[in-house]
């Protein structure tokens, strides 16, 4: 605000890469550390009921021995969940298809296509400035 309008146009990138860095989810969770209140903290300011919580984990934990959610024992002679059945064979072939495109895509830059937008990216490297960023 108190600098003249130009001035403040340069700074623009910087702000808004800042801007960016901090909404990284990393970023964010350093943050949280620092400054959130941590778990023994919220432990400390209600203790009250801490232990019964204690005990109810206890018995948790004990039901669902090594067992996450959703599964359940394996019979025998039979296939782990991810491996049997109709899903599998999808998933097989999406990714197929991905690596397909993938490769496509580098042999169509080898061949040279794709180059005819090359001065829009000059204006803007990397998409670093989004459009409507601009709209002060």
């Amino acid at each position: 605000g108190c600098l003249p309008k130009n001035e403040f146009v340069q700074f623009l990138p910087i702000v808004y890469l800042i801007y960016k860095a901090i909404r990284k989810p990393k970023f964010q969770l350093k943050f949280s550390k620092k400054f959130g209140s941590s778990q023994s903290e919220r432990g400390n300011e209600e203790k009250v009921g801490v232990e019964e919580r204690e005990q109810e984990k206890e018995g948790v934990r004990r039901g669902k021995e090594g067992k996450r959610k959703g599964e359940r024992k394996k019979k025998k002679g039979e296939k782990e969940k991810g491996k049997r059945g109709a899903r599998k064979r999808r998933r097989k072939k999406e990714t197929r298809r991905r690596r397909g495109k993938k490769k496509h895509k580098k042999a169509q830059k080898r061949r040279g296509k794709g180059k005819k937008h090359v001065n829009e990216e000059r204006k803007n490297p990397k998409g670093l400035l989004d459009p409507d960023f601009y709209l002060y």
